[in-house]
């Protein structure tokens, strides 16, 4: 495996795992950590949440609001499983937009490093 791969695949496994011990108490909607991060990282510009199940599960469902969401969790109508899975997919992306840019973070360090090696070499000639 080349690193993209390992690094993607560390993402998917830390977003995924952090995500399945997260505090969800079914119909608790007053302290739902999965319901807050999904909330502030999924629910921007108008973009819907999707939660994707079986049918014989009540099949898939959006939701565009956190009041929707809410309602849904609180009825029981929305699993802490179903809630964790989606609001995992949406960890996963964040994570892997945090790391893109720290990766070009990291490359301007360098690059300044560099120069300033150079820079003082120049300055003890």
């Amino acid at each position: 495996m080349n690193s993209f791969t390992d690094h993607y695949q560390l993402k998917q496994v830390n977003g995924k795992s952090k995500m399945k011990k997260a505090f969800c108490e079914p119909g608790n909607t007053s302290f739902c950590p999965p319901i807050a991060l999904a909330c502030a990282f999924g629910l921007k510009d108008g973009q819907k949440l999707e939660v994707t199940r079986t049918e014989e599960n009540g099949g898939n469902v959006s939701f565009s609001a956190l009041h929707e969401i809410n309602a849904c969790f609180a009825s029981g109508a929305l699993h802490p499983g179903d809630l964790k899975a989606m609001t995992a997919k949406i960890m996963v992306k964040v994570l892997e937009q945090l790391s893109a840019g720290l990766k070009s973070e990291t490359k301007s360090v360098k690059a300044l490093k560099a120069m300033d090696k150079k820079m003082s070499k120049l300055k003890k000639k």
